[in-house]
């Protein structure tokens, strides 16, 4: 449950995430993890669709995209 990775990983969706420094509670996760097949196989769906719709060079190129079209027409109405 570091910083970075806390921003980005859903616990319980598509990681674990655990307090930094707590061995016992990492120690749970993985077994958590190992032990349900049913969890391992929801959190990998669900990492690899986000990892499609949110960070793909595809979703990353259509939010700048849809950025850059949003400033133009603030800059248009503006002038």
């Amino acid at each position: 449950a570091a910083a970075g990775p806390a921003w980005i990983a859903r616990n319980g969706e598509d990681a674990v995430l655990t307090p930094v420094d707590d061995v016992a509670a990492l120690a749970e996760g993985i077994k958590t993890v190992l032990g349900s097949p049913a969890l391992r196989t929801k959190m990998i769906e669900n990492g690899l669709r986000r990892v499609k719709d949110e960070f793909s060079e595809r979703a990353v190129v259509a939010r700048y995209i849809e950025t850059l079209q949003s400033l133009a027409m603030k800059k248009r109405r503006a002038a």
